[in-house]
């Protein structure tokens, strides 16, 4: 195991997360599948749970920085935690949502089985006739960029950027769509989509400019996570846990022969020099300045051989 890499088991036990987003300097929001939710500290390696309104899954958790307000997600309901005042607000209005986008103080975007959905203001009491419904189909991915404004979304049949009129603009390979399933974008203003079977699509200006396969390096085509890091970008397959260089191509690669626990993660975020990785197996964190080794073995010197259990006398060819 690497020495670089630290599992948080006392706290967090068998916890299975189904969400994960940083809300503070030293501090993770998380949801499970069994209906928790709450917030880490790293530094203090303790947890504060919230009582929700149900048992039921905790779909997606997003952080309102401007408001220091926390959208929580069920597949039954869904609240607003205030986490200066403790302050909860019931709320139908964003049940069941795979991802949630904070716009400024109030509004909000959605994706759901029932499409991409924006409330002008969830901390009012919306009804479910106050939510715009964008586009009806089902959505599995988004991203908003705090550069262009564009947002991003993946849909059963079609990825999508809509700008900042809310205009569709599909992004294909010729004719054939594009199904991603994770959506980041780097320091340079690239924006990477995840697929479960063409690798890593980079895009500017709405165009696919580059496409990262098994052949550049990548531990399988099937990336089900990604997540930036300045100019770099963390990458979970069904194998591996990888680090990619978006300026030098190079790839780093960790696997369970350095202890990674679970390959099936639902959130990462990045603190500082340490990336934080929560799983159906809890959380574990790695140190990106250290935990790379160099894998080159060691030099060999063969003192004695035994044969049969008998000391054996080898001549050198």
């Amino acid at each position: 195991p690497n020495i670089q890499m630290f599992r948080y088991p006392p706290t967090f036990g068998d916890m299975n997360f189904s969400c994960f987003t940083k809300v503070e300097k030293n501090k993770i929001a998380f949801g499970t599948l069994d209906g928790q939710a709450g917030i880490f500290d790293y530094q203090t390696n303790q947890i504060k749970l919230f009582k929700l309104i149900s048992n039921s899954k905790v779909s997606s958790i997003a952080y309102n920085t401007d408001r220091k307000a926390l959208y929580i997600s069920q597949e039954k309901s869904s609240l607003i935690i205030d986490l200066a005042s403790g302050e909860v607000i019931r709320s139908r209005s964003f049940n069941t949502a795979k991802e949630l986008i904070p716009v400024d103080s109030e509004g909000l975007y959605f994706i759901s089985y029932y499409g991409l959905v924006f409330i002008k203001d969830a901390f009012s009491d919306v009804k479910l006739d106050d939510r715009v419904y964008i586009d009806l189909n089902r959505a599995y991915a988004s991203y908003k960029s705090p550069h262009s404004g564009d947002l991003f979304v993946t849909y059963v049949d079609e990825l999508i950027r809509y700008d900042s009129m809310l205009a569709p603009h599909p992004i294909r390979i010729g004719e054939r769509s594009v199904f991603a399933i994770s959506i980041t974008e780097t320091s340079d203003q690239t924006v990477w989509v995840a697929t479960l079977k063409n690798g890593i699509y980079g895009i500017r200006n709405g165009q696919i400019v580059s496409n990262i396969q098994v052949d550049d390096g990548l531990a399988s085509q099937n990336i089900t996570k990604i997540k930036s890091d300045g100019l770099h970008l963390w990458i979970i397959s069904d194998v591996a846990v990888q680090q990619y260089d978006t300026k030098s191509l190079e790839i780093k690669t960790l696997s369970n022969q350095d202890g990674i626990p679970s390959y099936r993660v639902s959130g990462i975020e990045v603190i500082d020099n340490l990336v934080f990785f929560g799983t159906d197996e809890g959380v574990f964190s790695v140190d990106k300045n250290l935990v790379f080794k160099d894998r080159n073995p060691p030099d060999l010197t063969i003192s004695a051989v035994s044969i049969m259990e008998r000391d054996t006398v080898v001549a050198p060819f």
